[in-house]
């Protein structure tokens, strides 16, 4: 930070102004990034810092998200009801596949959620274990329909589904 404030500071310290404020852009670039944090199980729910989870957000979909309007958006989720207190369906969006070509549907995402909230989950990501305490289960009634159940009412479920760590 120190080195970037001195450059940054001796750039703005005079000299000549260029003639141009806009460099070409190159549609064809490639943006490599090199993180020494990235978790050796490539599972997002191993990433919990920076500038990991950063990355993890580049290459997952959460089941929300959160706008810059600081809304719940739909991302792999297209809606979401609370029809009981501890209940919350979403509708999961059709036709998302991961790179295996499975499909990333409400099973998929049931699943991940079930096996972080069990023993093996919370000791192979401690870092998460108090993330979803809340949880009590997660299940597919078909490939389009996830419920999330909950110990107590909790109207913070749809922010929640934001996290990366959770799909």
């Amino acid at each position: 930070v120190l080195l970037t404030v001195m450059f940054v500071t001796a750039a703005c310290s005079g000299g000549t102004t260029p003639t141009s404020t806009t460099a070409p852009v190159d549609p064809n670039a490639v943006i490599k990034i090199g993180v020494a944090d990235l978790p050796p199980t490539a599972a997002p729910s191993g990433g919990v810092g920076s500038p990991g989870q950063y990355v993890w957000a580049q290459i997952y979909d959460a089941i929300t998200y959160i706008g810059p309007d600081g809304k719940v958006q739909p991302m792999l989720a297209t809606s979401w009801t609370n029809p009981a207190p501890t209940q919350w369906v979403f509708k999961i969006r059709t036709g998302v596949t991961f790179s295996n070509g499975e499909p990333a549907d409400a099973a998929a995402a049931a699943a991940d959620i079930t096996y972080l909230i069990s023993p093996p989950g919370k000791a192979l990501f401690p870092a998460h274990t108090g993330n979803y305490t809340f949880i009590t289960s997660a299940a597919a009634s078909n490939a389009t329909t996830l419920t999330i159940t909950t110990k107590t009412p909790n109207l913070l479920v749809p922010q929640l589904t934001a996290d990366r760590t959770t799909t």
